[in-house]
């Protein structure tokens, strides 16, 4: 219990995610960095590389991780809507993504042939799309000078790029398809047929009701930053040439990031005596 309180904490599952919410008044670029690289997933590695040492847990333990990560799943719901900052609806994003990932994990804790890979390929993905969507609200900040969705308008009108990123990062993050989290969460609901018992169905209920809300909250306000008139144009105001390559490159690589890391998934395996 220890050591899963340890991970829940890293990783910012009930009850202990909070800390994440507040830390976003750190600078976007640290946010970037806490939330695709440094802290969140690694949380997700730490009980990935245990299940990956050891031979198939008692059932009991799924139930244990399968709690917080319904709990997880309802804070997320019921906060959604409400976010009107940038920067903390990415928050709340990450921490359902995180709890997507385990969902990966708990199935990957009586059967260790469904979820590691799964997860890891999703963990992955997260990483640059988070980076990317992370960039994109450090560019409304530099441009302005908030982070408050409300008051950000007209980007179809003023830079295509950062549109094209903004939308890229919002709508893939809510699973759509044809995109890679989609395919991430499409690999474990074809693989629940293997399990019969109604509670081993939670999780997947909890991913998915999740990703719907967070996606209707994304159309929202995709259509009031991207699509309203604003006397503010971005072209007006110089962009710098590396945040501009950098939003094209994140773009290119978040959406061919599971092709950059096949060959690594492809070679993880169980050394607790069960193959994947």
């Amino acid at each position: 219990m220890t050591l899963l309180s340890f991970v829940l904490a890293k990783s910012v599952q009930f009850p202990f995610y909070s800390w994440l919410i507040d830390a976003m008044v750190a600078p976007t670029p640290a946010s970037a960095f806490l939330h695709g690289a440094a802290m969140i997933e690694m949380g997700v590695y730490l009980l990935g590389r245990i299940i990956q040492f050891i031979n198939t847990l008692p059932e009991i333990c799924f139930t244990i991780l399968a709690i917080p990560i319904v709990i997880t799943c309802i804070i997320c719901v019921l906060m959604y809507p409400i976010q009107t900052d940038a920067k903390k609806l990415l928050a709340y994003s990450t921490v359902n993504e995180v709890m997507t990932m385990y969902v990966r994990l708990a199935y990957a804790i009586i059967n260790p042939t469904i979820g590691l890979k799964a997860s890891t390929s999703y963990l992955i993905s997260h990483a640059y799309l988070k980076g990317l969507g992370f960039l994109i609200v450090g560019v409304f900040g530099y441009v302005y000078g908030t982070h408050v969705m409300r008051n950000i308008k007209g980007l179809l009108l003023s830079t295509k790029l950062v549109t094209i990123g903004w939308i890229s990062a919002i709508l893939r993050l809510s699973g759509i398809p044809p995109f890679n989290l989609f395919f991430g969460k499409l690999y474990i609901l074809t693989s629940v047929s293997k399990f019969a018992n109604a509670i081993h169905l939670v999780p997947i209920f909890s991913m998915l009701i999740s990703s719907c809300m967070f996606f209707i909250v994304s159309i929202k306000w995709l259509e009031k930053t991207v699509f309203s008139n604003s006397e503010l144009t971005i072209n007006r105001i110089n962009i710098p040439s590396l945040m501009k390559y950098t939003i094209a490159a994140l773009i290119v690589i978040s959406l061919t990031s599971y092709l950059l890391s096949y060959n690594m998934i492809s070679h993880i395996t169980i050394y607790g005596g069960i193959s994947v």
